[in-house]
């Protein structure tokens, strides 16, 4: 699949978004080539080859909702790529001509990478900033979020400094946790760094973002849902959030995201191409 996908990923993803037919993928003579390609070095019986070239294509056909998952995180995959410039062929949904003038609304998931600034994550967050001034689409970060990741940096204030007085090195160095694991960088390069003094930027976030090149939409989640009910999306968003984890939302979090909910809704009557970044994947 993923070698039908690099020859072939415009056509089976336009399949997915419902652009093509799947039956005129399937005709291709590209994906004989993808297939062979695929078994070179393998040491398959006729047999065994016919099968399995018979269940890739039942695969590429079938619109079993597990399968079209599959397929729609593969097509993912190939719109990233694309986006970020890792192929040389170009597909209408990530040209410049799809995203020149998308606004993007971050998270608070998105701008913490930003602001702790010693991680890999702040390597993506680095490289999201680089593509959306090369494909000008506008990054902006409200002051609900603002506030929010500032909170979030109060609570951990406390367990930074708990971490590193009462857990072994050892132990705490297993952390996957972006505020410990960054903190951790920062005192291997100033072992007198405390918790207070790496979490600073967080008292300047809107200079810190601004600098960056990140628009700063100075409103709160009660100004921006300050006419707007939005009864349907608090029992549509904390639905899910049950659903994916078992708990809902606590009332400060799902206001804010209702809040983004509810402002993507609104700006997209002037701008079809406004979205809310909710995470940066690996």
């Amino acid at each position: 699949m993923c070698e039908c996908f690099a020859r072939v990923g415009e056509q089976i993803a336009k399949t997915v978004t419902g652009q093509l037919g799947v039956d005129d993928v399937i005709r291709l003579d590209q994906l004989k080539s993808a297939f062979t390609a695929a078994l070179s070095g393998q040491t398959l019986s006729g047999e065994a080859v016919q099968s399995l070239e018979a269940r890739c294509m039942g695969f590429l056909k079938s619109t079993d909702p597990d399968d079209q998952k599959l397929k729609l995180y593969l097509t993912q995959s190939f719109y990233f790529a694309q986006l970020l410039g890792l192929e040389n062929a170009s597909f209408n949904p990530i040209t410049e001509q799809a995203f020149t003038g998308a606004v993007f609304y971050l998270d608070t998931n998105v701008i913490l990478p930003g602001m702790l600034g010693s991680d890999q994550n702040a390597l993506l967050f680095n490289e999201m900033v680089g593509v959306a001034r090369r494909l000008g689409m506008e990054l902006r970060v409200t002051r609900a979020t603002i506030d929010e990741a500032r909170g979030v940096a109060a609570d951990r204030r406390l367990q930074l400094e708990t971490v590193v007085r009462d857990i072994p090195p050892q132990l705490s160095a297993l952390s996957r946790d972006q505020f410990l694991t960054g903190f951790l960088e920062a005192r291997e390069r100033d072992p007198n760094l405390t918790a207070e003094q790496y979490l600073e930027p967080f008292e300047r976030t809107s200079e810190v973002l601004a600098g960056l090149g990140i628009v700063i939409d100075d409103r709160t989640a009660d100004e921006i849902l300050a006419r707007r009910e939005a009864k349907r999306e608090v029992e549509l968003i904390q639905a899910e959030a049950v659903r994916l984890r078992g708990w809902g939302k606590n009332e400060a979090v799902l206001r804010h995201d209702v809040a983004h909910c509810v402002l993507v809704q609104d700006e997209r009557n002037g701008n079809s191409r406004t979205w809310f970044l909710r995470a940066i994947v690996r």
